[in-house]
């Protein structure tokens, strides 16, 4: 199960997928255990074996925040080929409603407006529209 769900997600998987697949918290923490299955952060694992990547990164934190987050600003940016933009901390963004609690390694801005039409994917990851990356860009300059 882990192999199939990591192969859609660049290697990595969220505990909460795993358990609701049917694997038993006993079997998950094994497969831990024995090296089958990396934690890398709370709640993710990674397939040892997978290629580390960006997009590995960005798919890890997008299954530590949950599955209403999207990935934006710099990180969208570069998905979308906006290569000048330097690599940074994976930056997400929710809705108002929720707070996540993450640790330093990740960024996490929160929406009070994130419409469908703010929405895309890129090789099946949730991320801002180009429109919407580069509004947010703009906007985290102002508050600089």
């Amino acid at each position: 199960m882990a192999d199939r769900l990591g192969s859609a997600q660049a290697g990595v998987v969220a505990r909460r997928q795993l358990l609701e697949s049917g694997i038993t918290k006993w079997a998950l923490r094994r497969a831990i255990d024995s090296g089958r299955l990396e934690l890398i952060l709370p709640g993710v694992m990674r397939l040892p074996g997978s290629p580390r990547s960006e997009e590995q990164r960005l798919w890890a934190a997008y299954l530590r925040v949950g599955p209403e987050s999207v990935i934006s600003h710099g990180s969208s940016a570069r998905l979308w080929g906006l290569k000048s933009i330097e690599q940074c901390r994976p930056t997400l963004v929710v809705p108002h409603r929720l707070s996540p609690r993450v640790g330093s390694e990740l960024i996490v801005h929160r929406s009070r407006c994130l419409d469908d039409i703010d929405v895309d994917a890129v090789a099946g990851l949730p991320v801002t529209s180009p429109a919407r990356t580069l509004v947010d860009l703009s906007l985290s300059l102002i508050h600089i």
